[in-house]
């Protein structure tokens, strides 16, 4: 049988004795950890604010039915939000709760004990520095001690995030006042285009949303009309992927299947979703042909090296021979080999050295001239770098007989 928490003189009603004994030590043990660390008390207290454990407090002219009401809402407002969230009284004190769960089932509260939100004595800046590190730390605290439901709390944050997305793209769309369908397409055609040629589906997928947010919103409205917008933007979406390089031939045959399955949608939301579907393979057709152009230009540059080892170049000339800017270029060798450019050259110099060397033939001299080492001293520091032995070093230990021989 499950034990049950002694009734205490810190209790104002016999309601704390229903609690799980577990809950009750935990709660207390919480509780401690929390003062320690702010210097604040904590309160147990039903769903409906009534406090179970901790001492009744008064604030300003409030009746004890308001303060249950604030704490009641620190806690609904901590379950909705996924986190502790500030709860300003109108007697100038704050709180902020979280939920304590068992077996997935809320039965009450924690509650830190009202706090006036200013002080004469303290730094404005710094004072609500403070207030956020407590309020944040409850939650933390709780899912220490195991008195509330970790995953719940993170799905419920999870859900308001969204409809924080949601409420902002609205609030954006307020803000821009368009005349009609048409000014609209025309102010947002220039990101949306930069967005799809630079892959930022994030960003492409919010132009895309702002547009479908305000066709929405406009009376009347019929679907045959937003199809037929559906369908210029589709066009010029495409059109935008075959600049960036991808072959025109696969873009006719993607929108082909795309207008082919168009015809079959017959509500709003279903035509949300083909847009932004469509959009989702346009963007990947351009990440495909991206980094095929990127693995030919290090393709290029590999063999701008090894045909010109012996030469003095720069990150300047194989860039250009490539055709990217010097900076991208330098992000290129980075992303592909984890190397400088320098480190990169060195790698394929001492490389050809290595094969020189073990034809035996050349001297020092002309292996790091050919090499395009521009003196044999530096040629040594490198090759030592790169291999752990010096050059003559390294031609010894080819031409040494195998043990046995």
């Amino acid at each position: 049988m499950r034990k049950m928490a002694p009734m205490s003189s810190d209790h104002p009603t016999g309601k704390s004795s229903l609690l799980p004994l577990n809950i009750s030590r935990q709660y207390e043990e919480a509780s401690h950890a929390y003062f320690a660390r702010f210097r604040q008390r904590l309160l147990l207290t039903d769903l409906a604010g009534k406090i179970w454990i901790g001492k009744p407090y008064k604030t300003g002219g409030s009746t004890e039915k308001e303060r249950s009401h604030w704490r009641a809402l620190a806690i609904s407002e901590a379950l909705r939000w996924g986190q502790p969230s500030m709860v300003v009284c109108p007697d100038d004190h704050m709180i902020w709760g979280v939920p304590i769960t068992e077996n997935n089932k809320i039965i009450a509260g924690m509650v830190v004990k009202p706090r006036p939100f200013y002080d004469e004595n303290e730094n404005p800046r710094s004072l609500s520095e403070k207030l956020t590190e407590a309020c944040e730390a409850l939650l933390s605290i709780a899912e220490k001690y195991n008195l509330t439901n970790k995953s719940l709390l993170k799905l419920n944050r999870i859900s308001a995030f969204v409809e924080r997305e949601k409420a902002e793209a609205i609030h954006e769309s307020k803000k821009k006042v368009y005349s009609d369908l048409r000014e609209l397409y025309l102010l947002e055609e220039a990101s949306l285009l930069s967005a799809i040629q630079r892959s930022d589906a994030k960003q492409a997928r919010a132009i895309i949303n702002r547009i479908l947010l305000h066709i929405y919103s406009r009376e009347p409205r019929s679907l045959n009309l937003l199809k037929s917008f559906s369908i210029e933007l589709i066009v010029m979406m495409s059109r935008t992927a075959v600049d960036t390089g991808v072959d025109a031939t696969r873009i006719m045959g993607l929108n082909s299947s795309f207008f082919s399955n168009l015809t079959r949608i017959d509500d709003e939301e279903e035509l949300s979703h083909w847009i932004k579907s469509t959009l989702e393979r346009l963007i990947e057709e351009i990440q495909n042909q991206q980094s095929k152009r990127h693995q030919e230009r290090f393709s290029k540059a590999i063999f701008y090296i090894q045909n010109h080892l012996a030469e003095n170049f720069g990150r300047d000339d194989v860039a250009r021979y490539c055709g990217l800017s010097p900076g991208h270029f330098s992000h290129l060798v980075h992303d592909e080999t984890g190397k400088t450019f320098s480190e990169w050259v060195s790698f394929y110099r001492v490389r050809h050295a290595c094969q020189l060397l073990a034809r035996n033939q050349q001297s020092l001299a002309e292996i790091s001239l050919e090499c395009g080492f521009s003196d044999q001293s530096y040629f040594t520091k490198i090759f030592y770098r790169l291999t752990g032995q010096k050059p003559f070093q390294y031609r010894n230990s080819l031409n040494q007989p195998s043990p046995g021989k």
